[in-house]
């Protein structure tokens, strides 16, 4: 009977994962990589393949920063937890 009882909750945590991930990718990542297409497009049309290229890597290198940002805040995060776990939090 108890498996019965976490077996909606479960669902519940599921479904608001795929939920969150799906708004992630439609609202975020997805708009993002269309502008950086749209403006490599422009610049490569209405300029020369050069703009279009300096976009695309000056675009390129802030999405890897970017991405190496929350890497490396999840691992802070993640350090600062084990800390707190362990008992080697900040006390006053």
């Amino acid at each position: 009977m108890r498996v019965l009882y976490f077996l909606p909750k479960i669902v519940r945590r599921g479904t608001t994962s795929v939920n969150g991930l799906l708004s992630y990718l439609f609202f975020n990542i997805l708009p993002t990589c269309i502008d950086i297409v749209i403006a490599v497009i422009y610049f490569t049309v209405n300029f020369n393949f050069w703009f279009g290229f300096i976009v695309f890597v000056t675009m390129a290198l802030y999405l890897s920063r970017c991405f190496q940002t929350v890497v490396k805040d999840h691992y802070y995060l993640e350090c600062d937890c084990s800390d707190y776990r362990d008992g080697y939090g900040v006390e006053d």
